[in-house]
């Protein structure tokens, strides 16, 4: 499931003292629920020098946040693999109504590159509400309901083990991460305030890190050990 909150502009940490944290109650939301419904639920490590970063400008004001001049620009998602109608009907029939439903409430976040078309689902809810109390209501509410949605279809989902099922799941999955990684569009801004080489560290590294979680064994696809279970006749 991807939920986004992008922003561009930098504002200065004096600016935004004293302002309640809009996304707060959505981590919380998905923390408790989560953490109740997946048994097997684990944290994702992050790395100290990401937890919290900040920048002194030229006329000697700390950066720490950024916001859009025209409001939130927001994305709820369940993004697909694979596009056939089979696919679509499995796991988007029942999301059609909740989308429908909000994206009625909410304005559109407006056009978006063709190339990133292949990975939304028709049911991309994408707004870019200018008051923070669509964020609070409507926004929320749809977040919790396609969480909901989600979840249900993780703890159905059945276990994949057929290796060519599965090479084809992760060349979906590396081709979206390459794609986010090479398009995001904070990497303008990451590199002006903390450079290049912390910049790609952090969206290579963290941010879309699939590969480089590969690359040093942290990380075994479910390919790999598929292959692996074959070889040694436990599949």
């Amino acid at each position: 499931m991807c939920v986004e909150a992008d922003a561009s502009a930098p504002v200065a940490a004096s600016a935004t003292e004293g302002v309640t944290d809009l996304y707060q109650s959505f981590w919380d939301h998905a923390d408790e629920v989560m953490k109740a419904k997946l048994s097997d639920l684990e944290d994702y490590p992050i790395p100290e020098d990401y937890l919290h970063k900040e920048e002194v400008t030229g006329k000697g004001k700390k950066m720490q946040k950024v916001t859009l001049p025209g409001g939130h620009l927001i994305a709820l998602d369940m993004q697909p693999l694979f596009h056939d109608d089979e696919y679509k009907e499995e796991f988007y029939s029942a999301l059609k109504p909740i989308f429908d439903k909000y994206a009625e409430q909410l304005p559109w976040g407006g056009d978006f590159p063709e190339e990133a078309k292949q990975f939304f689902s028709p049911c991309f809810l994408w707004t870019r509400p200018a008051e923070n109390e669509k964020v609070q209501n409507e926004v929320f509410d749809a977040f919790k309901e396609y969480l909901d949605m989600y979840l249900s279809i993780v703890e159905k989902a059945p276990e994949i083990t057929d290796p060519e099922e599965l090479a084809r799941i992760e060349k979906s999955q590396k081709a979206y991460l390459a794609y986010r990684a090479e398009k995001d569009p904070a990497r303008g801004m990451f590199q002006r305030f903390y450079g290049p080489d912390w910049t790609e560290e952090y969206i290579h590294g963290f941010l879309f890190d699939l590969e480089a979680k590969i690359e040093d064994g942290s990380y075994v696809p479910p390919l790999e050990r598929a292959n692996y279970l074959l070889s040694k006749g436990a599949l």
